[in-house]
């Protein structure tokens, strides 16, 4: 068996289910099939360490724009904890 290393130097990261994560989108879904969340911004971080977003439904609300303000403090907050 061979390792593949990519073009910057290291092993790629492996795919593995995140539980916590898979059962946090579950309640999710199952809160906007019961109609209580019309509207939701989604960031995402892959297992390749890249990241993306999408926007979906009725979002324009500024109580969305302040949670989104809350969530990125919080994101900092947990990116810079040693």
């Amino acid at each position: 068996m061979s390792n593949i290393v990519a073009p910057w130097g290291h092993i790629p990261p492996q795919k593995a289910v995140n539980e916590d994560l898979v059962k946090g989108l579950e309640g999710m879904l199952e809160r906007a099939r019961a109609g209580e969340t019309i509207g939701a911004v989604v960031a995402y971080c892959d297992y390749d360490s890249n990241a993306g977003y999408t926007i979906l439904g009725t979002v324009g609300t500024y109580s969305l724009v302040g949670a989104i303000t809350l969530a990125a403090r919080n994101l900092e907050h947990i990116t810079n904890t040693d």
